[in-house]
Order: C-alpha cells, then sequence, then structure tokens
C-alpha cells in the first residue's frame, strides 16, 4: 500500500484526510462489516449546519464522501468521492466504471446552475440497431461507450477542488483490501453466475477459485485495483485513448460489436445549461436534452400542480389526482444517488447507473470492469439517432431554489424512482412537509407487471396485462378506493414486500432563513445519512 501512496499527488496536507488508512479505525471496521451492509427499512435523516451528504450504496461510501467535505471538498468532490466508492462495493453490479453519470450542480457565489451529462455513446459503426440481440444471446453489439468517467472527470474540471487523484483514495483502498461480501452480493453474483463466469476474464476475476464469492469473504480484484490506480492517476484519457479504449475495443469486436478507437477518443460528456420548470412556486432544474428524465419531471410536475391535490395517502381524492400526474411513465432501473451540500452552500445533485442488469447479460470484462449491456434492449431508440449520439437518459436529478437560491436538492432510484420523485418534491415544496417526515410517509410505487425494485431485488416482468399503479398498505382504504373509482386499478402492498416495485428517494434541503441543511431518504437505502460541521 505504501508503494501505491507514494505515487499518488497531492497539494495540501489536508488532501490525505481522504487515505482510509488515517480515518477512524474503528468507523471503518464498522462500515465494511458485511453483516451490517444491508438495506435499512426505515427511512433515514439528520441536521447539519455546514455539510450533509447523502447515497444510496454503502456506509463507507458514504463515509468517503463526509471526509472528503472535511477535507475541505466541494460538494461535487464529495459526490465524485461517493461513487467512486460506491462503484467499487457494489462489483460494477448495478453501477459501472463503464455506466453513465448525470449530475445537477449549483454554485453559490455565483447563482449558476449546471449540469453534466455523460450518456452512453453509441458506436458509429454500428448502421444497424434493430438487428441488436437482446438477451439471453450475448453480443458485443449490446455495449456502448462509457460515459461516467467522462461525466465526472468534466464534472470535477467544472466545480472540483480536491485533486482529482485523491478522490478515488476510498475506492482503492477497498478494492486493494478486498470488497466485503454481503448476502445481498452473494445471492446477486449466485444469479448472475453463468453469465459472470462466461468469458476468461469474467471467470478470472469473478471466480478465480472456481465459484463466485460468498457472503462473509473479501473480494480481491487485482486487475481492477490497477486499473482504478491508473484512471485515478493518468485521468479519463487512459480508458478513452489508451489502454483501456484498446482492449474494450478488441473484447467488445471479438463479440461481434462494431467499436472503434474513435468512438472513445470522440466521446465528449455534454455540459449544459438545465431544462427549467416550475413548481409550487419554485423553480425545478434538471438535465437537458438529448436526455429525457429532466423534461419528463418537469412535465410531470406540471400535471400535478394542475390536479391541486393534497396528501394522497389520505385525502381521498388526491390519490386520483396524483396518479393523473403519472401518464404511463416507463419504470426506472439500477443505479446509485448521491447528494451533497458543502460548507459554502454548493448543491451538487448525482444519479449513475448501468441502465440495464446486473452486471449486464453478456460476461465481457475489460480490465476487471464488467460492460454493461443497455444495447440489449433499447433497439428502436438506438435506430431513431444518429451514430456517435449520446444515449438519453431517463435519470432525474434535480435541484429546486426560491428566489434564486436552492432549498432542495434530490435524486432517485429503482423502478419506482418517478413516482418516488414526484411524491417526495410534492410533499416537500408543494405541502410544506420537513423532509425527515416526507420520506416517512406511504409511497406509491412502480407497476404491478413488474416484481421486483432493480436495486434490492432482480425486476421480473409478470405477464402482459393492464398494470395497477401499487402503492403501500398504508395508503387509507378510502384513498384506494377513490382512485379505483376514478379509473385507476390500484394494488395494495406491504410496505416490507421484497418484491415490491419500489423506488427509492434522496433529499437535502436549506432552510433559506437560518441556512441549515437536513438531509434525508426513503426506506430501504443503506447508511446513515451523513453530517459534518467542519
Amino acid at each position: 500500500m505504501a508503494e501505491h501512496r507514494s505515487a499518488r499527488t497531492t497539494s495540501a496536507a489536508q488532501h490525505d484526510r481522504l487515505d482510509p488508512a488515517g480515518w477512524d479505525h474503528a468507523e471503518v471496521e464498522a462500515a465494511l462489516d458485511w453483516r451490517r451492509i444491508r438495506q435499512d427499512e426505515r427511512p433515514a435523516a439528520a441536521s447539519g449546519g455546514s455539510a450533509v451528504l447523502v447515497g444510496s450504496t454503502g456506509p463507507f461510501a458514504t463515509l468517503a464522501g463526509r471526509h472528503a467535505l472535511e477535507a475541505g471538498g466541494s460538494a461535487t468532490d464529495a459526490v465524485l468521492t461517493t461513487a467512486f466508492t460506491q462503484i467499487a462495493l457494489s462489483l460494477g453490479a448495478w453501477v459501472s466504471y463503464a455506466g453513465l453519470f448525470g449530475l445537477v450542480h449549483h454554485e453559490a457565489a455565483t447563482g449558476a446552475t449546471t449540469t453534466v451529462s455523460g450518456g452512453f455513446g453509441t458506436f458509429a459503426g454500428e448502421t444497424g440497431p434493430l438487428d441488436i440481440p437482446a438477451p439471453p444471446q450475448p453480443s458485443g453489439r449490446t455495449a456502448l461507450v462509457p460515459g461516467f468517467v467522462a461525466g465526472a472527470h468534466a464534472a470535477h474540471g467544472k466545480s472540483g477542488r480536491l485533486p482529482w487523484d485523491r478522490l478515488w483514495s476510498p475506492a482503492r483502498h477497498v478494492i486493494e483490501r478486498g470488497i466485503p461480501v454481503n448476502a445481498h452480493l452473494e445471492r446477486m453474483l449466485t444469479i448472475r453466475a453463468d453469465v459472470l463466469t462466461r468469458t476468461d476474464e469474467g471467470r478470472a476475476i469473478f471466480a478465480p477459485d472456481g465459484r463466485v464469492p460468498r457472503a462473509g469473504e473479501l473480494f480481491f480484484q487485482p486487475r481492477l485495483a490497477k486499473t482504478v490506480a491508473a484512471l485515478a492517476e493518468q485521468g479519463p484519457d487512459w480508458m478513452y485513448r489508451g489502454p483501456w479504449a484498446e482492449h474494450f475495443v478488441s473484447a467488445v469486436r471479438r463479440d461481434g460489436g462494431h467499436a472503434a478507437l474513435d468512438d472513445l477518443a470522440n466521446y465528449r460528456a455534454h455540459c449544459a445549461e438545465p431544462v427549467w420548470g416550475s413548481f409550487a412556486g419554485h423553480e425545478i432544474a434538471g438535465l437537458p436534452t438529448p436526455d429525457t428524465g429532466g423534461a419528463e419531471l418537469l412535465a410531470a410536475l406540471a400535471r400535478l400542480e394542475a390536479a391541486g391535490i393534497g396528501e394522497p395517502s389520505q385525502d381521498p381524492r388526491s390519490l386520483a389526482g396524483f396518479l393523473s400526474a403519472l401518464d404511463n411513465t416507463p419504470p426506472g432501473s439500477h443505479s446509485d444517488y448521491v447528494l451533497a451540500v458543502d460548507r459554502e452552500g454548493n448543491v451538487a445533485s448525482l444519479c449513475h447507473s448501468i441502465n440495464t442488469a446486473m452486471w449486464g447479460t453478456t460476461g465481457i470484462v475489460v480490465d476487471g470492469i464488467p460492460l454493461p449491456d443497455a444495447a440489449a434492449f433499447q433497439q428502436p431508440l438506438l435506430a431513431s439517432l444518429a451514430p456517435g449520439d449520446h444515449l438519453p437518459m431517463p435519470v432525474e436529478p434535480a435541484i429546486a431554489l426560491r428566489a434564486g437560491r436552492p432549498v432542495l436538492a434530490c435524486s432517485s432510484i429503482g423502478v419506482g424512482l418517478h413516482q418516488a420523485t414526484l411524491l417526495g418534491l410534492h410533499r416537500v415544496l408543494a405541502l410544506g412537509r420537513p423532509v425527515a417526515e416526507a420520506v416517512a410517509e406511504p409511497l406509491v410505487h412502480g407497476p404491478d407487471i413488474i416484481a421486483g425494485d432493480s436495486v434490492t431485488s432482480v425486476v421480473i416482468e409478470q405477464e402482459s396485462r393492464t398494470p395497477s399503479h401499487v402503492v403501500d398498505e398504508r395508503f387509507s382504504p378510502e384513498c384506494v378506493t377513490a382512485a379505483r373509482d376514478a379509473g385507476y386499478a390500484v394494488t395494495t402492498r406491504s410496505a416490507d414486500d421484497p418484491v415490491l416495485p419500489r423506488g427509492f428517494w434522496a433529499a437535502i434541503t436549506t432552510d433559506p432563513d437560518t441556512g441549515a441543511h437536513t438531509g434525508a431518504r426513503t426506506p430501504y437505502g443503506q447508511g446513515p445519512v451523513r453530517t459534518t460541521s467542519a
């Protein structure tokens, strides 16, 4: 470890505070205890006067983000440090260094709100996207140019303060020492074992001893450790114009794909002004085109405001009004969210994802990174794009402002991410509920033709039929009856049903009078909300 550490650059002593070797040992041990790394059935909330961070995967990842804030890092530094570590802890299952990246950011000093979009890029040589094979047939044609690292680096260049290489220290620490495998990861690895061991590279990474790792074991990935070290020390050029690009093209083409070195070399993240809308007296900023999540969120919020409803779980007319605003929005997918506000009041809202099945379905692994196969189920959308375009992202990170000042940042994941986002924003911004209370209220979930949430469970599509809206059983019977009488199919399910098509939403609110921040998340996330007074 000392050899690696000496190779890293540091511009100030406090930047070493991102090296977990110097953190409180007991706190690190608790955050990496495989028995404690599990979904929390309760909501979580905490308030801090200076800085707050909320993340969806891994207590150690959010601990890393807190240390980035305490080291003087910006909100962007904190969410990037957390995201890099989330990917390490997930083994690339639902988020990936070869995934996608979407950030909305507000700079306190200038009042500027901006976005960075690192969606998947298409291959210029892929001229027949409608013919891309669908699962279970593995194919290199299902791969796409990754956007995560390019998006992260662009965001860091715009609003990062700490050196790029230091932000990778927690991820490198845990990869080099072994990822703790918990029961959830063991289950996912077992389900996907055939895919993960299809290729020689996959077997070398995921089953070096002839089987996938089991709960309670440490999973060592020496090839990934070298890759992450190169990304930290050499930046995105190593991935998009260097050795990784060459290995990516070779692996994808070997399995029938049409990747070329120019596809990666020409890739650029999009940095742009947000798409803007209004809701309940607030300005709402989201990701602009070509991404779709921001526009879809704003359109739904406009419909929701026009409905003029109260609390959907208690007011009999309000559940029907809320459902009218959904407009058959497609379900979400695997992802992680990270939100942060720093001591200067800068705000960052991030969502990153693989936007496909766990680890994808091909088993193609490049230098320790499993490749997502997001082209395997989006052939019609790909056919509508020009070769080399970015695939639009449906993610919904957002920042709400009042009189030009941020009062809420939020992000969401899972099958029911759209429903969870709408309901959370409605409760906090329209009904004036404290965010710590809003995340504890009953939720509307995804459609009942889907079993599972894509985050804590594997998604299974049920038989084809008219979908029913799923609400948890805490909704009053009068609300459910009124919604059904209004023509909506509504199914009630237990809030702790393991295959609920659940959405996960988190937010950080800022009191415009006192400047105090409160972070909160809905149930079944991981770990606490992190606060610091540094």
